[in-house]
């Protein structure tokens, strides 16, 4: 439509779930929509079906769990590196949206874009730095400095505690869980699936032992040493 608003896109994507959103602007959003992370065919499938539900986009970007590949003078720009999680390694997240839409697309890390949206129009919104710092199965942070973007570094998930993974080891959510079991005298017991530590807090089995242990927690993480 002639004189129509330019509508734009945007995708968080997580290692659990996309998060999706169009709008005019980013503080007039119009739909949302979260979908399971699958495997990449059916995930990018879904995300851009969604999106074309929505109208035609004038623009996409996306934050992304990583690595992620966000140097535009690497050939690889727009795709995941080496990931532990299955079926993503290599994936053009970039590209295939650029193609499917024929629009600019603009790629990020995760934690560089939720760092942007803090300093825009969350707790740094009034300050010209600001740390951001995510820890989850990834440790992981973005620095906005005098009001730019300055970089960021994620930490992937790391499967054995060797070499290199002493951050993780230390801090994660779940050695910080691990941690709090040890304080509580329970013993570890065996692994309830692939998600995490001993003990994960999605599996029924240990999920009211794991509300327990949240008061703990943030005392716990204080004591781990990098």
């Amino acid at each position: 439509m002639t004189g129509a608003r330019p509508l734009f896109g945007g995708i968080e994507a997580g290692g659990t779930k996309f998060v999706l959103a169009v709008g005019h602007s980013p503080t007039e959003i119009l739909a949302r929509h979260a979908l399971p992370t699958r495997a990449p065919e059916a995930t990018l499938r879904q995300t851009e079906a969604w999106f074309r539900e929505q109208g035609p986009l004038a623009a996409l970007g996306i934050a992304s769990f990583g690595p992620a590949v966000v140097d535009r003078a690497d050939g690889s720009w727009g795709h995941i590196g080496t990931t532990p999680k299955p079926g993503w390694s290599g994936c053009d997240l970039a590209g295939h949206f650029a193609r499917a839409f024929d629009v600019p697309v603009g790629f990020d890390t995760d934690v560089n874009g939720a760092a942007l949206a803090e300093s825009a129009f969350g707790a740094g919104r009034e300050l010209a730095s600001l740390a951001y710092v995510t820890v989850g199965t990834g440790i992981g942070g973005g620095l906005v400095v005098d009001a730019g973007l300055c970089t960021a570094r994620r930490i992937p998930r790391w499967d054995t505690c060797s070499r290199g993974g002493i951050l993780r080891t230390a801090n994660s959510k779940g050695s910080v869980l691990r941690m709090a079991i040890a304080l509580k005298g329970w013993p570890a017991g065996r692994r309830s699936c692939s998600a995490g530590g001993p003990r994960c807090p999605t599996c029924p089995t240990t999920t009211k032992r794991t509300r327990s242990l949240r008061p703990i927690s943030a005392s716990c993480a204080t004591r781990s040493s990098p």
